[in-house]
């Protein structure tokens, strides 16, 4: 069960020839790009849970991890050396694509001297677990630059050792609870409602083809982070659901005709599982579908909605799901399959907004000493929101295809997001 994140990213990138979590990091000094690559190296030599690949076993109807061998480890080296020793433009790394298994799960680009990102394929680690990898690149860097000052930063933060995850427990209750979750959001939907949602892609049929997406960020002061924050508190919503309230609340704005959002909140699931530590492969994500409307108070809907997913929701839907799915075949090829039809019929209640993801700082110690500050996005087949904070910077970034999505529309409900979190003024 622990891989089904995973596989529905083998079955994604088919189709949407995307599958990477893309970091985009500004420095706190130039970069020097040959301690950049020894520290690359040395992250490839000290943890061999990166030198895997993801491979569908027959005989027991599922993916598992298998190490390569040495000369494809060798040539993959080989070919990120080549990449590494140079300067890309950031167009051509955020419309790159890496199948699994055709290269390194992780992967770095540099930008220009101060900008680099950091590539982490989305079978291979979720949010959570990309940023303990960049925290270990980042360690290894700061340990090998001559010219930084080193100071202890954790003595007690020690590489952590590959372990695959285990089976969760009391997965048939949590299965009931997925299942009644779903009923009672079909029940909140109704049948009429797709109609009254808002969905601002252009409804078409993704085209594999087209890699390009527009990627729209903004990095707050420091100061106006911690009025963000204080906002915040002050209506009893976590950081992660202020964001969203801001998110939902430009959308109503923009789109008056409209009286219903359908979202998911990208959720981390690693307590279900025995043995998850942050530096094993694998997703351990699950995205909690939830839904707003507009005739009701949206603070207290969001509220609402967050306290159900720290309570649990999305272990729910992931037991129900390992319950109802026969194999990892049956669900690479139900997303694939799912992606090959228009964007208003891709959801199960139609319709679709946004996903969103929060990354909460997490006190990477040598992140923090190497970083400025992040921003960090994904492909998807709808819009993609992600926010994160580090050195007291809270960023924001938007996410979505060109195909899929106008830039001038994504461009004005980020703005409009921006401006409310800025003003602190929100439409409802």
């Amino acid at each position: 069960m622990h891989s089904f994140p995973s596989v529905f990213y083998c079955g994604f990138e088919k189709a949407a020839k995307a599958n990477d979590i893309v970091l985009t990091l500004k420095l706190k000094s130039d970069v020097d790009l040959s301690v950049s690559w020894s520290a690359y190296k040395s992250l490839i030599y000290l943890y061999p849970a990166i030198s895997t690949k993801y491979t569908y076993v027959t005989a027991r109807k599922r993916y598992e991890w298998f190490f390569l061998d040495d000369k494809k480890s060798h040539d993959f080296l080989f070919q990120e050396e080549k990449e590494q020793n140079t300067y890309h433009s950031l167009e051509a790394v955020y419309s790159s694509f890496f199948p699994i298994n055709e290269s390194f799960p992780i992967r770095i680009r540099h930008i220009d001297s101060r900008t680099i990102v950091f590539l982490i394929s989305h079978v291979f680690a979720d949010g959570r677990t990309a940023f303990s990898w960049l925290d270990q690149w980042c360690r290894l860097y700061y340990e090998n630059n001559p010219t930084q000052t080193k100071t202890v930063v954790n003595p007690d933060m020690a590489p952590v050792h590959w372990n695959k995850p285990g089976e969760p427990a009391n997965k048939f209750g949590l299965a009931w609870r997925g299942m009644a979750h779903f009923a009672k959001l079909a029940a909140k939907a109704g049948l009429n409602n797709k109609n009254q949602t808002v969905d601002i892609s252009r409804n078409k049929v993704p085209d594999p083809l087209s890699t390009g997406s527009h990627v729209a960020n903004y990095h707050f002061t420091i100061s106006e982070t911690e009025d963000i924050l204080i906002a915040s508190k002050s209506v009893d919503l976590s950081t992660a659901a202020f964001v969203h309230r801001a998110l939902s609340s430009a959308l109503f704005e923009l789109y008056p005709e409209k009286t219903r959002q359908q979202f998911g909140i990208a959720s981390d699931v690693s307590q279900l599982f025995e043995h998850a530590d942050d530096l094993a492969p694998g997703c351990l994500i699950n995205p909690y579908i939830q839904q707003v409307v507009r005739d009701q108070p949206l603070v207290d809907q969001i509220r609402k909605v967050y306290d159900e997913a720290r309570a649990g929701g999305p272990m729910s839907l992931l037991a129900m799901s390992s319950l109802i799915v026969p194999s990892h075949r049956f669900l690479e090829n139900h997303v694939y399959n799912g992606t090959l039809v228009k964007t208003s019929k891709r959801s199960l209640f139609e319709r679709f907004t946004f996903i969103y993801s929060h990354v909460r700082d997490q006190n990477r110690p040598y992140t923090h000493k190497v970083v400025e500050s992040i921003s960090g996005h994904t492909k998807s087949q709808t819009v993609f929101v992600a926010s994160t904070i580090i050195n007291g910077h809270l960023s924001l970034e938007m996410c979505a295809t060109h195909m899929a999505f106008s830039p001038k529309d994504i461009d004005a409900w980020f703005n409009a997001t921006v401006r409310s979190l800025k003003e602190n003024i929100f439409y409802c």
